[in-house]
């Protein structure tokens, strides 16, 4: 076997320290790295634009992640004060306090329902909350929406007392 010459040489060199199709994984790995980044800054700006009262907690302890400005005002503390709280912090106690987490764990599916939630201050209020789960920052967390239905709870109540 013959010897290499010198410009064989230094293209073998060339091919080892930067082989061909280096450029173009890193191409579309820059591009999906830039999507993702879209993806993700458009899913924090439509989460804090929603007027309904949004939760995103990290399912494996249920820390809260985010918290957009309508669930502030719900739920009473400043949004920077909500982030790392837990789902117990907001139960305002009872029974569903053992129902709650595996509820918010319901999987794809995802799962709606009617619970008694408290504020900062420690009012209990019904909500209506609906959970689903989702990927972000590549961890599986639950997006969870709440409504404030105290007022047509009492609404149904005072029905009932009427018609009794």
């Amino acid at each position: 076997m013959g010897m290499l010459s010198k410009q064989a040489l230094g293209r073998r060199e060339a091919l080892i320290a930067d082989p061909p199709g280096r450029e173009m994984r890193t191409g579309r790995r820059r591009r999906a790295e830039d999507f993702l980044r879209q993806s993700e800054d458009a899913f924090r700006q439509l989460f804090d634009m929603s007027p309904n009262a949004l939760i995103l907690w990290r399912q494996s302890d249920l820390t809260v992640l985010m918290f957009n400005v309508a669930a502030a005002q719900l739920f009473g503390p400043p949004r920077s004060d909500a982030l790392a709280r837990q789902t117990f912090d907001f139960l305002s106690g009872g029974e569903q306090e053992l129902r709650l987490p595996d509820f918010l764990r319901g999987g794809d599916k995802g799962a709606d329902g009617m619970v008694q939630l408290k504020n900062a201050a420690g009012d209990a209020f019904w909500a209506l909350i609906g959970g689903r789960s989702v990927r972000f920052h590549n961890e599986s967390c639950i997006l969870t929406s709440v409504v404030d239905v105290t007022a047509n709870r009492k609404l149904e109540n005072d029905l009932r007392v009427s018609e009794a």
